[in-house]
Parts: structure tokens; sequence; C-alpha cells
């Protein structure tokens, strides 16, 4: 199997890296660990390919050969190294330390997918274990460039990939804080597209009501997991009120005035005038009157 990497950049270092430059980055590589998930194996195997490029490239004449034939090969890159089946654990590690997180999902699902005899349980794990942590790191990048959707889609995916071996529940908890803490993007996301994107939209709304129904409704004391406050959830709400169309108002606040929510009840109260002004039918505005007398035995609504 062929591994896109070469020995220099599995150690970290420029073609220029003295000896002494060159023991220390080999020494450094090797006291950095990879999470506590990852078996003795693929530590092991991780550690094994580090000895390899720091043997080959200590020695002047091993490294002289190497260094040309990296120089003369297209683009200054070696196309790969080759390494045994036993090895892609490590390989894997060391390209995600190097942020190669699309690399790694591509070359572990190709290698999953691919038959092999006597697949070791262990390794299997292992491989998994990077595919996921690469696509939570491919979800938290999209997070960064407000692709939430996208964000969303991938953190998903390696949720499914570890619960369909049901393994590493405390890497499955991490994945599943940030799809929770993504919702509310999410929604914005669905809720801001044209009124044209039905779909869109509708899932925006779902989504919505699974937050409020987790929440217990706009003042609930419930945890949805989004690690919004009261305070900044109603400022989510306004915020969302900016998207949503009249009629979509209506039906949100008219349903979750019957928790009953004082919020929501006053958000309806807008919602009613302005449908009543759209469609110029009292009904709505007659309405608003007499929820706003029924509210005002409890609340304030002066003004």
């Amino acid at each position: 199997m062929v591994i896109p990497l070469d020995y220099y950049r599995i150690l970290g270092i420029p073609l220029t890296v003295t000896d002494e430059q060159l023991t220390t980055a080999y020494q450094d590589r090797i006291r950095q660990l990879p999470r506590r998930e990852y078996s003795e194996l693929a530590i092991a195997s991780r550690r094994h390919l580090l000895e390899q490029a720091y043997q080959l490239l200590i020695d002047p004449q091993r490294r002289s050969e190497y260094q040309q034939q990296f120089l003369e090969s297209n683009d200054s890159q070696i196309s790969g190294i080759e390494i045994e089946d036993n090895q892609l654990t490590g390989a894997l590690l060391l390209l995600q330390e190097l942020g190669e997180y699309d690399l790694v999902a591509r070359v572990g699902q190709d290698y999953l997918h691919t038959p092999h005899p006597q697949k070791p349980i262990q390794e299997r794990a292992d491989i998994i274990l990077s595919i996921a942590l690469a696509k939570l790191e491919l979800s938290r990048e999209h997070w960064h460039r407000k692709d939430y959707e996208q964000a969303a889609l991938i953190a998903s995916q390696a949720l499914d990939l570890l619960r369909k071996d049901d393994l590493f529940p405390l890497v499955q908890a991490e994945i599943t804080t940030d799809f929770h803490k993504l919702r509310p993007y999410r929604i914005l996301e669905l809720l801001a597209t044209d009124l044209t994107a039905t779909s869109k939209r509708e899932q925006g709304l779902q989504l919505l009501q699974e937050m409020l129904q987790e929440r217990r409704g706009i003042e609930g004391k419930g945890n949805d997991r989004s690690g919004l406050n009261l305070d900044k959830f109603l400022q989510f709400i306004q915020q969302l009120r900016t998207h949503l169309t009249v009629a979509e108002q209506l039906t949100l606040f008219k349903r979750e005035a019957q928790r009953p929510s004082w919020v929501a009840t006053y958000l309806k109260v807008y919602a009613l005038i302005a449908q009543g002004f759209a469609y110029k039918q009292a009904v709505y505005i007659q309405e608003a009157q007499e929820t706003l007398k029924r509210l005002g035995q409890r609340q304030d609504v002066s003004v």
C-alpha cells in the first residue's frame, strides 16, 4: 500500500535540516502521543513510521539518494511511501496530525470498503476512529466557514460510523455536543433561504420545533444542549423572526402560546397585527386586541 506521505513531512522538517535538528524533531514527534482512545497497536505503528523516517534521513548516503529522488520528482513531491497494511493506522495518525483530514477520511474509508482477510478487530476500530476524528475536524472547518448544513452532515456521518459498531462513546459524546450546538446556526441558515426553497424551510422549522420541545418552550427550563441561556435564546428568536413569513410566525407563536408562553403570546400579537394589515382583514386586529386583553391580566402590556 502506498500512502501520500514523504519522510520529511512525517517528521515535520525541511529538506535543509541538520542532523541535530533532525534528531530533535524526531524526539519531539516520538514524545507526542495520540488521543487515548487509540490502541497500543496504532501507537506502535505510528512510532515505527517515525523511526523508519529518522533512520533513513540520519544516514547520509540514504538521505542523499532519497533527497535526489525527492527533488527530481514532479512538483518536488514523492508520490508516497510504501507501507504494510498493518501500518495504516500509524499512517492515518500522522496524516491527521498534519491536518490532512480529507485524505484520512478517504484513505480510511477506501480501506474499510476493500475486502481484507483476517482484518484485526482492533485495527478496524482504530481506522474507524481516525475517520470519525477527521470528519469531526472537517465539520468544525465548515462551521468556521459558516457552512452549517455541511458541517452538520459531516458530523452526522462521523456519528453514524461510530454508532454502527458501537465504538468510542466519549468521542460520540464530543461529536454529539458539536451537533447540538450547531442546531441554532442551521436553523438560521435554513430559514434565511428563499421562500421557494420549501424543503429547506420546512427542515429549519422542524429543527426549531425540536429545540422548543427540548427546552419546554421559549421560556422553558429544559436543556436543548445548544448552550444558549434564556437571554441568548430570546435574542435567537428575535433574530429568527426576520427570516419568518407572517404565516410562519403565526403558526409558531400560536402553538407556543398554548404552553402557555407569555413571550410567544406577545409575539403572536405582533404577527396578528402584521397579518391584519397585510390582508386588510380586521378580524386579525380584533384577535390581537383580545389576546392583549388576556395578556394584560397577567403582564404589563401598556404602550
